[in-house]
C-alpha cells in the first residue's frame, strides 16, 4: 500500500474497537434472519460471551443459557434417517447426556409418552421387532414404568417427522419467551455506532455471497 493512501475504513480497525460487544451485536444481528431453532442459538452464544459482571449490570440470568443452547443444538442438528427395513422415517435426536431436570423438566410433555410420535411396531414373521422388546404392549409398559428420563431419552431415538416437529415446538415454546427478553437486554450493552458498523459488515457479507 502507497504511504499516501488512506487506509480502507473497517470497524475492526477502529481505535474504539470492543471484541465483546461487536460479537454480541453480530449474533443478534445473524439472530434476526435466522430460523427459530437457529435464532435460540445464536441468542445463547451472545449471552455466554458475556462477563458475570455485565450480565449483572443488564439484569441478565445467565444460568438457563447454557442448558437451552445445547437442547437447541442438539434439534438443529438432528437429521432424519432412513431405516431401509421399516421404509419409515425417523429422527435420532440424542438427549441421554442432558441435565434432565434442569435442561429439559421445565418444558417436555412427556406425561402421555406417545406425544412425542414415535416409529411405528413393524412386524417380521410373527414378531414385533423394536428395541428389544417382541410385544408393543410390553414395550409401552416398560416405558411407562422407567424414569421420565428413560422414557424421554428412548422416545427421542424414535422419532417420527411429526414427532421431531412436535418436540421442536415444545421446545420453542419455553425458549423463545427467554431468549428474546435476554436479547433485549443484550441489546443495552450495544451503542449505536457498533450497532450501524456490523449491520453493514453483515450487509456486505451477504451481498457478496
Amino acid at each position: 500500500m502507497n504511504d499516501q493512501e488512506e487506509p480502507q475504513y473497517s470497524p475492526f480497525r477502529s481505535p474504539k474497537f470492543n471484541a465483546i460487544e461487536r460479537l454480541v451485536c453480530s449474533y443478534l444481528i445473524e439472530s434476526l434472519s435466522a430460523s427459530q431453532l437457529e435464532s435460540v442459538i445464536f441468542v445463547c452464544k451472545a449471552g455466554m460471551m458475556l462477563s458475570e459482571q455485565d450480565a449483572e449490570k443488564i439484569q441478565l440470568n445467565t444460568g438457563p443459557l447454557r442448558g437451552i443452547y445445547t437442547v437447541a443444538q442438539r434439534l438443529f442438528s438432528a437429521k432424519p434417517v432412513l431405516n431401509q427395513h421399516e421404509e419409515v422415517q425417523y429422527y435420532e435426536v440424542h438427549t441421554g447426556s442432558l441435565n434432565y431436570d434442569e435442561d429439559v423438566a421445565p418444558w417436555a410433555k412427556i406425561r402421555w409418552y406417545p406425544h412425542y410420535s414415535q416409529r411405528p411396531f413393524v412386524t417380521t414373521g410373527s414378531n414385533y421387532r423394536v428395541s428389544g422388546k417382541d410385544d408393543p404392549e410390553e414395550y409401552h409398559k416398560a416405558l411407562a414404568e422407567g424414569s421420565p428420563k428413560e422414557a424421554f431419552d428412548h422416545t427421542n431415538r424414535n422419532l417420527i417427522p411429526s414427532g421431531y416437529e412436535m418436540l421442536v415446538s415444545d421446545f420453542l415454546e419455553y425458549a423463545i419467551p427467554f431468549t428474546q427478553q435476554a436479547a433485549g437486554l443484550l441489546t443495552e450493552l450495544i451503542s449505536p455506532e457498533t450497532y450501524t458498523d456490523m449491520l453493514t459488515v453483515y450487509k456486505g457479507a451477504r451481498k457478496n455471497d
